[in-house]
């Protein structure tokens, strides 16, 4: 339902529909000259996803003609849709009540001090109701959520702004990382993260340091990412080449800490390669794209017959 899409579509020209985060995969693909199968861990905030949710924490398998869905995270109600994204407290809310049971410690927590309590039931009365709540597995809904918990901040000022300044606070010298679990039981893995919300939530009750919080819970989701990448790669047969790289592409990526860590824990594992001419976020989706269409487009012979390719 984008403009872009509807332009597209409405100009009775050929039209290649190219799924959001297979674009950014395919980005990397091309600065890096790759044209066998890889891995590509791409994380953003949201993108339109093959099932219908909002993509964003995704670790995929494909080269520029498909992809398949390896693992994402586990996904989170938008409550109130795009208001989720500007009142970051709600995101922290739904993580919150998913890793207690619906009975976390608002009352500790200084972020819920400025949050009227009725706004917090009427959305637990939302999700409650499943009343616009579009499920989302962005790892940048994730950055708000354990930004908004850390900081202290309620609201986004602009997009990314909670994100950012988790980011600036992370401490990167902070030692050690919390829990996860990864859920290989269906089809695509889910990278749990509800371990490590109850155990950020133990710290800041306890008065630990905010920088040194946001340093571990960077620390963390690169872990997570890299175990799932190695259990991959330890599937028979394994989904991509012994020695390919994993490309790691999506606007998560402008965060130099969170791809310094994933190249930390993937060091022995894989090469990771990162996008540096092109950039990360949507401004190389459109380089993506139309290397998928390219892919996909029939080849023509020297007579100019067409035949696929």
């Amino acid at each position: 339902e984008y403009l872009s899409t509807r332009y597209a579509r409405e100009r009775g020209l050929p039209s290649v529909g190219v799924q959001h985060h297979h674009a950014h995969l395919a980005s990397a693909l091309a600065e890096h000259e790759l044209l066998e199968p890889v891995i590509g861990v791409i994380f953003d905030g949201t993108g339109y996803g093959l099932d219908g949710a909002a993509w964003g924490g995704e670790v995929l398998v494909g080269d520029a003609r498909s992809f398949e869905r390896l693992a994402t995270l586990r996904p989170l109600p938008l409550a109130g849709n795009e208001r989720a994204i500007r009142d970051v407290w709600r995101l922290a809310l739904v993580l919150l009540d998913d890793a207690f049971d619906g009975e976390p410690p608002l009352e500790a927590l200084e972020l819920f001090r400025a949050v009227p309590p009725e706004h917090v039931d009427l959305v637990r009365q939302m999700v409650a109701r499943d009343l616009q709540c579009p499920r989302a597995h962005g790892a940048g809904r994730y950055f708000d959520a354990f930004g908004a918990l850390t900081l202290g901040a309620a609201q986004c000022r602009f997009e990314s702004d909670v994100a950012l300044r988790f980011e600036r606070l992370a401490d990167p010298r902070a030692e050690g990382e919390y829990p996860w679990r990864i859920d290989r039981s269906d089809e695509p893995w889910e990278i749990d993260l509800r371990p490590t919300l109850r155990a950020v939530v133990e710290e800041l009750i306890a008065g630990e340091d905010g920088r040194s919080v946001a340093g571990r819970v960077h620390t963390t989701i690169a872990a997570a990412t890299a175990d799932v990448v190695r259990l991959a790669l330890e599937i028979d047969p394994p989904p991509v080449r012994s020695g390919a790289p994993v490309v790691a592409s999506g606007g998560c990526f402008a965060n130099a800490l969170l791809a310094d860590r994933l190249i930390e824990r993937l060091g022995p594992t894989a090469e990771v390669l990162l996008q540096r001419r092109v950039p990360p976020g949507d401004g190389g989706i459109a380089l993506g794209q139309i290397t998928v269409a390219a892919a996909r487009a029939p080849a023509t012979d020297d007579e100019g017959e067409t035949s696929c390719a």
